[in-house]
C-alpha cells in the first residue's frame, strides 16, 4: 500500500506543472488512480477470474468442523484469531474451519471471490470486541454454525490436482461495482485527456505551419 500511495504521489507530482495544461494533470492522476485500482483488484477479482473454470460443481460430506468452545487467553486462543475491534483495540473472534471427505488437511474456503484467510469463517472486524459478554455470542454463533453443517452433504467447488476447496464460487457482483465504477471513469477521464491533448497538438501545429507561411520569403514568378 506504501509503494501504490508513492506512486501516485510521484505521478501528481510530476503532472504539475505550470507548462502543463490541467487537463493533462487529471489525465496523469486519473492513470495513477487506474493503476491503484488494479492493483488493489488482482488478487480479489482478478486472480479468481483466471481460475474460475478449474473449479468444478461437486458434493461435500462435512465431517469434521473446528470451532472455539471455551474462552480465549493469552496462553490459549485455539480456534481464535485477532480481529480490529477500533482504534488501539485488537480482540478475539471465532477461526471456524470446515473439513469433508475430499481432504483431511484442506479445509473449505468461505467462497472464491473474496479475501483469502486462514479460515472458512472469521471476522477480522469485531466493533463490540472489547466487551466480554460478545464472547459468549461469538462462542454460540460457532456451535449454531456446527450443528449447520455437520455430517451434511453440501455444493462445494475444487481442482484437479486438488488445492483449494470453495463453497461459493459465484461471482461477486458487489466487488465488481466497487472496481469498475471508478475505473470506468478514471479510463473516461484518460480517453478524453488523449483526445484533448491530440486536438491541442493538432492546434498548435496547424497554427505554427501558417505562422512559417506568413513570415517565408514571398514568391516571386520568373518570367
Amino acid at each position: 500500500m506504501i509503494f501504490l500511495y508513492l506512486t501516485l504521489l510521484h505521478f501528481t507530482k510530476c503532472s504539475y506543472s505550470k507548462t502543463m495544461p490541467k487537463s493533462s494533470v487529471c489525465g496523469a492522476i486519473a492513470c495513477a488512480i487506474m493503476l491503484v485500482i488494479v492493483a488493489i483488484s488482482i488478487p480479489q477479482v482478478l486472480v479468481p477470474f483466471s481460475k474460475y473454470d478449474k473449479f468444478n460443481r461437486e458434493s461435500c460430506y462435512i465431517s469434521r468442523i473446528d470451532y472455539p468452545t471455551t474462552f480465549p487467553t493469552f496462553d490459549n486462543h485455539e480456534n481464535w484469531q485477532s480481529c480490529d475491534c477500533g482504534r488501539h483495540c485488537t480482540s478475539y473472534s471465532p477461526c471456524i474451519k470446515i473439513y469433508s471427505n475430499i481432504s483431511d488437511s484442506i479445509f473449505l474456503d468461505d467462497a472464491l471471490f473474496g479475501v483469502t484467510t486462514t479460515c472458512t469463517f472469521h471476522n477480522s472486524t469485531c466493533s463490540d470486541g472489547e466487551d466480554i459478554r460478545m464472547i459468549e455470542t461469538y462462542l454460540n454463533q460457532s456451535r449454531h454454525i456446527y450443528d449447520t453443517y455437520i455430517n451434511r452433504t453440501i455444493d462445494c467447488y475444487y481442482d484437479d490436482p486438488l488445492t483449494q476447496i470453495y463453497m461459493d464460487k459465484n461471482i461477486n457482483v458487489t466487488l465488481l461495482v466497487v472496481f469498475g465504477i471508478p475505473f470506468g471513469i478514471c479510463f473516461i477521464i484518460v480517453i478524453v485527456t488523449l483526445i484533448d491533448y491530440c486536438c491541442e497538438k493538432y492546434k498548435k501545429d496547424t497554427d505554427s505551419d501558417d505562422k512559417q507561411s506568413m513570415n517565408g520569403e514571398p514568391y516571386l514568378e520568373v518570367v
